[in-house]
């Protein structure tokens, strides 16, 4: 069983940072395949016969993550970002996962921010994900995926979403709930990367990240839009991060950025 990690990045011109990243593993192990969106100024290149690479000069972090999905070779795929550091015996923990599962289509694994464990709210322990509303709070580089199950289930990221898009992040969420319509998901709580700092997807305000919200809801719950957004306006009331004053600001925010999502889709 191969395991091939997906590491989307931008302008490296060497391959240096893979250093930090497996500072605790052989590198020769790995099966890696880079995604490095450029421009014609910055071409990486690679030398082993273990990493491949491909560089592109479109932007957009779902389109980086799509490209690596449609040229993956591996049996099981981790999705990566440039900035992780993996766990010793990070490998065996995925491999093992996928010979007692047999059945995933996709394995959930834990990681470390900050030096505190960032299991998302609903998954506290090892078990299989039944509910989207558990994957709500999943980042891309906990979600390893049973290659020939998305690529022939055509399953990809939405380009409109994630960073460097019109919407800059919710596209795990729509992606997982993409792979769990056709097949099984799975979470194992095991420890498989850390993180020395806050990624740059989380350092987004509250009126950032209520628009991309909105398109969660209308992609994943489109008969229950209206529902969620109230839902989500009762939430930030309850706890105290909106004043009653901002109610119909947020509502309104919601309904134009589906709007704006609609248009992009026609264009």
């Amino acid at each position: 069983m191969i395991l091939e990690i997906l590491i989307s990045t931008m302008n490296k011109k060497d391959l240096s940072f893979l250093d930090k990243m497996f500072v605790n593993n052989n590198l020769n192990n790995f099966q890696i395949l880079i995604i490095n969106q450029t421009t014609p100024n910055y071409i990486l290149k690679s030398s082993l016969n273990n990493i491949r690479i491909i560089n592109t000069f479109e932007y957009g972090l779902s389109k980086s993550r799509n490209l690596a999905i449609e040229n993956a070779i591996g049996d099981i795929c981790l999705i990566a970002d440039d900035d992780v550091e993996y766990v010793k015996g990070f490998k065996k923990i995925i491999t093992d996962a996928y010979i007692l599962h047999n059945n995933a289509g996709a394995i959930i694994f834990n990681s470390e921010i900050n030096g505190y464990l960032r299991n998302p709210k609903y998954l506290l322990q090892s078990k299989r994900v039944t509910r989207i509303k558990e994957c709500f709070s999943v980042t891309s580089v906990d979600i390893s995926f049973r290659r020939k199950y998305i690529q022939n289930s055509n399953i990809k990221f939405n380009v409109l979403m994630g960073l460097n898009s019109p919407f800059m992040s919710g596209e795990e969420f729509v992606f997982l709930n993409d792979i769990l319509k056709q097949t099984k998901i799975y979470y194992k709580d095991k420890l498989i990367l850390r993180h020395s700092e806050i990624s740059t997807g989380t350092k987004i305000s509250l009126m950032q990240i209520i628009p991309n919200y909105a398109i969660q809801y209308h992609l994943v719950y489109p008969n229950m839009f209206y529902f969620k957004v109230v839902k989500l306006i009762i939430h930030l009331l309850f706890r105290r991060e909106i004043s009653i004053s901002k109610i119909h600001l947020i509502f309104s925010m919601c309904l134009k950025a589906r709007n704006k999502y609609l248009k992009l889709l026609t264009n």
